[in-house]
């Protein structure tokens, strides 16, 4: 048996509605289609495709909460010259 890994990366507002969704529905949504789109800035969309056909839609509004320190690997955290925000999901 060969094993087929797709490496592919999402825009984080997209990650972010995605793992808002999989807190409230679980580990299921992963075994369905998933479509996310960035409907405009700040707006995010995730479209999942259920067993049957039907198609649930999750809308939020995404904005940027704290910034968090990003150390280099081995550095320590007082050293930190990188920085990226966390992003908060909200009902739009």
């Amino acid at each position: 048996m060969q094993l087929a890994f797709i490496h592919f990366r999402i825009k984080p507002a997209i990650q972010s509605l995605e793992r808002e969704v999989l807190r409230q529905v679980g580990w299921g949504l992963l075994d369905l289609g998933r479509r996310g789109l960035e409907i405009e800035a700040g707006i995010a969309r995730l479209e999942v495709t259920q067993v049957d056909g039907q198609v649930d839609i999750w809308e939020a509004t995404i904005r940027e909460g704290r910034r968090l320190a990003i150390p280099a690997c081995g550095h320590p955290i007082e050293v930190v010259t990188k920085s990226e925000s966390d992003l908060l999901v909200s009902d739009t």
